[in-house]
C-alpha cells in the first residue's frame, strides 16, 4: 500500500495532472480507507468493492462531495497507478446532497478580525481578503509573483491547474514592499551560508537547474523548516489557527477560517456592483454557478420588504 501511495503522489503532483498538494493528500487519505475497508491489495479488489465501499461512504453519513471525491480518487488511482480498468462500476448508493451557504461577515467584522490578527500572518491575512486568494496560493507564493511594481498578484498552477491574475490594492503595496525587502535581505544571508534553495514546480529544477537559487523563485512567506537543504514555504495550519485565534479575539460568534476571507471578498464585490463574471476570473472558478452561491447578497431589496412588513 506504501508504494502504491508514494507512486499516486508522483503522478499527481506531476505533469499533465498538477493536482494541489491538498487534493494529493485527499486522495492519499480515501486510499487508505478503501483498503482498510477491503483489507486486499488494490490488484485483487474489483468493481464491486468499490461500489460497496461508496455505499459505505454514504451509510457513513459523508456528504455528496465527499462520496464524489472518494470515486475520483479510486477511479484516478486505478486508472494512472495500478493500471486496471475496473469496467462498470455500477449504482451504490449517492450520499445525501446539501450545500451550506457560505460564512460572510460584515466589511466591520473584518477590519475587527484583521486588527487581531498577529504581525507575522497579518499580510497573508490581507492577500486573502483583499485577492481572494486561496489558502495553499498564499502560503506557496512566489516573490517574482507578487508584482509590486505593477500592483498585480499572480497565481500559477492554482487548483485545476489554471492560472489567473488579480490586483493587489494601493492599501497593501507599501507592506508588500517591506516584506519583499526582509525576504531578499533573508536570501542574501542565506546564500552567503551555502544555503538559499527551494523547491521548483513541476521539472523546472532539470530545465533550469541555477533558479532554485534565484530569490525570484523563493516563496514570500517562508518556514522555518529546511528539507534536504530546501527552505519550504509557511504551513497553512499556522494560518488556519492564527485566524480562528484572531476571530475569537474580535469577538466573532462564527466559525471562521482562511476561506472564509475569500468568501467575504466575492461577496463584498457583488454588493459592490462587480459583474458575476469578472468576479469569477479574479476567483478563478471555472464555472459560472460556483460564484453564483455568492449572489444570495442580492437578497437586499427582499429585506427591505420584509422590514417594511414588519412595521
Amino acid at each position: 500500500m506504501a508504494s502504491v501511495i508514494t507512486e499516486l503522489e508522483r503522478i499527481a503532483h506531476g505533469p499533465p495532472h498538477n493536482f494541489a498538494r491538498a487534493t494529493i493528500r485527499v486522495y492519499s487519505g480515501w486510499i487508505r480507507h478503501f483498503y482498510k475497508f477491503t483489507g486486499r491489495g488494490l490488484t485483487h479488489c474489483t468493481a464491486a468493492d468499490v461500489q460497496s465501499f461508496l455505499t459505505r461512504v454514504a451509510e457513513k453519513q459523508y456528504s455528496r462531495t465527499s462520496q464524489r471525491q472518494a470515486l475520483c480518487a479510486l477511479v484516478f488511482t486505478y486508472r494512472h497507478v495500478v493500471k486496471v480498468d475496473l469496467g462498470d462500476i455500477g449504482a451504490f448508493r449517492p450520499a445525501p446532497a446539501f450545500r451550506r451557504p457560505p460564512t460572510v461577515l460584515s466589511r466591520d467584522e473584518v477590519l475587527r478580525l484583521l486588527d487581531c490578527v498577529p504581525p507575522k500572518f497579518r499580510l497573508m491575512a490581507e492577500l486573502l481578503y483583499r485577492c481572494g486568494l486561496r489558502i495553499n496560493e498564499c502560503c506557496q507564493l512566489r516573490v517574482q509573483n507578487l508584482d509590486v511594481s505593477n500592483r498585480r498578484v499572480l497565481i500559477h498552477d492554482a487548483k485545476g491547474g489554471k492560472h489567473r491574475e488579480v490586483p493587489l490594492p494601493d492599501c497593501l503595496v507599501d507592506r508588500a514592499e517591506n516584506r519583499q525587502r526582509w525576504r531578499a535581505a533573508l536570501h542574501e544571508a542565506e546564500l552567503a551560508a551555502g544555503a538559499g534553495r527551494v523547491e521548483l514546480p513541476n521539472r523546472l529544477g532539470q530545465k533550469m537547474p541555477s533558479a532554485c537559487r534565484q530569490l525570484a523563485w523563493q516563496f514570500v512567506f517562508p518556514s522555518s523548516v529546511i528539507r534536504d537543504g530546501h527552505r519550504w514555504y509557511c504551513g497553512d495550519t499556522w494560518v488556519q489557527a492564527a485566524i480562528k485565534r484572531a476571530a475569537t479575539d474580535a469577538g466573532i460568534a462564527k466559525r471562521v477560517t482562511p476561506h472564509t476571507l475569500r468568501h467575504c471578498y466575492a461577496t463584498h464585490l457583488i454588493q459592490a456592483g462587480a459583474n458575476i463574471r469578472d468576479v469569477q476570473d479574479l476567483l478563478g472558478h471555472a464555472d459560472v454557478s460556483t460564484t453564483m452561491i455568492y449572489t444570495h447578497v442580492q437578497a437586499a431589496p427582499v429585506r427591505a420588504f420584509v422590514n417594511q412588513l414588519a412595521s
